[in-house]
């Protein structure tokens, strides 16, 4: 907020020095506009526009007399500006940064505080489409500040629901100051269901659910076993796999195996139908290329005739297993269902994971129904959450 006062001060007789007294007894009358220092102000906002996120709290005074003197020709009255930036106009505390695989270590520890299970707060889902959704990230009293744009529209700047040790009002009051700066709307995108209702709280908004993008969560030890009726063909696309390739195996997907992994993923024909398949498949040569510095697991299926049949790539956060990436051959007979069922089992092994979450089906109908046929235990739902003013 900028307040610009003007005082006019009659000025004693021509040549004397002003008293402390004579400028006691002056008479003050606040003028509502004067052409001048209406241009001096312009020149002074102007200035201070260019520096929003600095924050100034001062008066300066513009006078005609030097050293107390009145000089002869002065004007009759001298005008006196006070002006100053009230401290509504704060220093923007967020200072984001360009989201990398540097940006691991760091925002590691506060993504594993999400308690929603959705895969948009786990490492992959960060740093994987980091480029794709233009994150950028900033951390203020141990919480974590993400910026980016809408999941389903990337036109429009958006936030992640921060995580950390702050109060989620404290921090939803950071991002306001900040958008206010920037002049942007405040906007969280992917918000999980279970932290709608906080945001609602906050003051007046409008929600919409991203229909396209909510995650399937399954019960880790179905996934792992394919016990029951309702697995009954998976089951059998896995024993027709082990059938026709005695002496496969599952191993862990170490550093030394990254090279052969790239290859394996070269021979794989392109997708040419779905939009964001290339970008996928560049950004997991990406993260290959770090594969020895990432908190996650790999496993890749092998079998002494064809080699590299499968792998697999996820990570787990508390009871869950995120599964970021699952790439077969398709012309082999169940290396889908056996590299999906096997990654759970290792992973239920090494972990005692609770849940799995295969992500989102992006409003792809045959996703859709390969994700569905596994009998997901739950749909985590999410939603757009859009702040009024």
């Amino acid at each position: 907020m900028l307040v610009i006062d003007l005082y006019l001060i009659h000025k004693p007789q021509s040549g004397r020095r002003m008293s402390h007294d004579m400028e006691k007894r002056g008479v003050y009358r606040k003028l509502r506009a004067y052409n001048q220092f209406q241009c001096v102000a312009a020149k002074v906002w102007v200035f201070l526009r260019q520096c929003k996120h600095l924050c100034y709290s001062f008066c300066f005074i513009i006078n005609p007399w030097y050293n107390g003197i009145i000089h002869t020709g002065c004007y009759e009255s001298t005008i006196i500006c006070f002006m100053y930036l009230s401290t509504t106009a704060v220093i923007p505390r967020l200072r984001f940064h360009k989201m990398d695989y540097n940006a691991v270590a760091t925002i590691s520890p506060l993504l594993a505080r999400s308690h929603s299970r959705t895969c948009d707060y786990t490492i992959a889902g960060m740093i994987m489409w980091a480029h794709y959704f233009n994150y950028e990230y900033a951390i203020v009293d141990n919480t974590l500040f993400v910026k980016g744009v809408e999941e389903n529209d990337r036109t429009t700047p958006a936030f992640s629901i921060p995580i950390g040790e702050m109060p989620l009002s404290d921090a939803a009051a950071l991002l306001k100051e900040y958008c206010m700066a920037e002049n942007i709307p405040l906007v969280f995108s992917a918000v999980p269901e279970d932290r709608v209702e906080e945001l609602r709280q906050l003051g007046e908004c409008r929600i919409e659910e991203l229909t396209d993008w909510a995650d399937y969560l399954y019960n880790a030890r179905d996934l792992a076993t394919l016990s029951g009726n309702r697995y009954s063909k998976k089951r059998n696309h896995v024993n027709r796999f082990t059938s026709d390739h005695p002496g496969a195996s599952l191993v862990d997907l170490t550093p030394d195996m990254v090279p052969r992994i790239k290859t394996f993923l070269d021979t794989l024909p392109p997708d040419e139908e779905h939009v964001t398949a290339q970008i996928e498949r560049n950004e997991v040569m990406r993260l290959l290329d770090h594969w020895d510095s990432l908190p996650m697991d790999g496993a890749v299926l092998v079998t002494p005739d064809r080699g590299i049949v499968a792998f697999a790539i996820g990570e787990v956060i508390a009871d869950t297993l995120y599964v970021h990436i699952e790439k077969m051959l398709h012309d082999i007979n169940g290396a889908g269902e056996t590299i999906n069922k096997e990654f759970a089992a290792m992973m239920l092994d090494r972990y005692g994971v609770t849940f799995i979450n295969r992500e989102e089906d992006a409003g792809d109908e045959g996703l859709r129904r390969a994700k569905e046929s596994y009998h997901p235990l739950m749909m985590l739902r999410k939603y757009n959450v859009a702040f009024s003013g």
